[in-house]
């Protein structure tokens, strides 16, 4: 068996984080009577994006992260508390549990035979109460969160706190899935770590760091 620890990431990896976050943002606003259309979701969108990037470079705290709708909402030149809506919407968040297709079959026979573990940099909370409500939890042996660590993937730091706290890790012996090129493929491979893409955009060519390429997890089978 060539491998033995498995390191998955969560959002758009385990679960459809995309449909979760959509589903959230739209109740969010209805319940504030704030008018939806694609264009505020573009606008979310980038402002999310932006914060989130800047924490994963080490550029901003975690607890930034969370003015988002404070940002949306100036945008919007409305007076809306921003930090209730952030509120309703992690608790929104929580809540969804849209698992990527055969997320719950593939996890539940691979952790028959590996090590597996969750590596995100998503907020606690949210993250383990979606681990618990879709019942994924139980075949995982630990949780590796960038809130508890203080550093986020793709960061070294990260990384090196995961590997410290597997027993008996060994680099040539674990393999990291995720989407993020960023964070999972570019961080996994800075660590010494091979990398597998989840490729949900079905990208035609895989970029030269990533060693495996799925578009489901499924196939995970094939490599492993």
């Amino acid at each position: 068996m060539k491998y033995k620890f498995l390191l998955f990431d969560m959002d758009d990896t385990l679960f459809d984080f995309q449909q979760t976050e959509k589903v959230a943002f739209r109740q969010v606003m209805v319940q504030n009577d704030i008018p939806y259309s694609e264009d505020l979701v573009a606008a979310y969108k980038r402002i999310n994006h932006k914060l989130w990037t800047d924490y994963e470079l080490g550029k901003i705290k975690k607890e930034e992260i969370f003015v988002r709708f404070d940002k949306l909402m100036a945008v919007l030149h409305l007076t809306i508390d921003g930090q209730e809506l952030e509120h309703q919407y992690r608790r929104l968040l929580g809540e969804g549990i849209d698992l990527m297709p055969d997320a719950e079959a593939v996890c539940r026979l691979l952790a028959e035979q590996y090590e597996m573990y969750i590596v995100t940099n998503g907020t606690a909370k949210t993250q383990l109460d979606r681990l618990a409500g879709s019942g994924l939890g139980k075949y995982f042996k630990d949780i590796f969160i960038s809130e508890y660590i203080g550093a986020a993937k793709p960061s070294e730091v990260f990384f090196d706190y995961v590997k410290a706290n597997i027993p008996e890790f060994q680099n040539d012996k674990a393999l990291i899935i995720g989407d993020s090129l960023i964070c999972d493929i570019g961080g996994g491979r800075k660590a010494g770590i091979d990398t597998c893409w989840m490729n949900r955009k079905s990208v035609d060519k895989s970029p030269e760091e990533v060693v495996y390429m799925i578009e489901k997890l499924t196939q995970l089978f094939e490599i492993l």
